[in-house]
């Protein structure tokens, strides 16, 4: 079974809860085969891909056969939520790129491939192809943006709300009552709307550190 903190705090509530065609892990569909398949059937050019979480299966899709070619022909861009803008000495690494600082001791060398973050993320970023760009959405422009709030006036039917509550609960130094930091909403929103009057966008380079999963950015 995987470790709790992999899984999430609301996920095994909300498919006791909450109907779903989907009622464990087993019966849901590959992540690499199905990426492989969507950009199969997609236009030239034409895939936008979101990455909010560890970069596992984007290092499985260039690790496939095919799976770079397909990248190259038809992914216009990666927006991946991940890394810091300034990392200075001392500061906690940033978690989709690495795990959590304790991740050792959260996993005692008992989590296989994820007990080496920092390494998957590096080669991940060095095999993306060069034709697709990379927007990195980072720690800094999600850290003091809060999303969630208005769910406390939702219907108890709501499966957004349900997962809210007991994230928040669960970890309540990252929540503001029923609101959290929006990375990965903002991430989505990106790519869905692109930068509109909201973000700056600065050209530069997330350098990975293989060993430790720290970043640098580079303008």
């Amino acid at each position: 079974p995987l470790p709790p903190w992999q899984i999430g705090p609301y996920v095994d509530d909300l498919v006791d809860r909450f109907p779903s065609r989907i009622r464990s892990r087993s019966e849901a569909v590959d992540a690499t085969l199905l990426l492989l398949a969507v950009l199969k059937a997609a236009p030239e050019g034409s895939v936008t891909i979101v990455s909010v979480g560890y970069t596992t299966n984007l290092l499985n899709l260039l690790e496939i056969e095919g799976g770079p070619e397909l990248v190259r022909r038809k992914v216009d861009q990666l927006v991946l939520m991940g890394g810091r803008h300034d990392f200075f000495p001392g500061d906690p690494v940033e978690w989709n790129l690495a795990g959590a600082t304790d991740l050792a001791s959260i996993c005692s060398g008992a989590c296989g491939a994820y007990d080496n973050l920092g390494a998957i993320s590096n080669r991940t970023l060095s095999l993306w192809p060069s034709s697709s760009r990379v927007v990195f959405v980072d720690f800094e422009t999600g850290v003091n943006v809060w999303t969630g709030g208005v769910l406390q006036d939702a219907p108890d039917t709501s499966p957004c709300k349900r997962a809210y509550q007991i994230f928040c609960r669960v970890n309540e130094g990252w929540c503001h009552g029923m609101s959290r930091c929006s990375w990965d909403i903002q991430a989505v929103l990106f790519a869905v709307r692109g930068a509109e009057s909201y973000y700056a966008i600065e050209a530069g380079l997330n350098i990975v550190d293989p060993a430790t999963g720290g970043n640098s950015w580079v303008a």
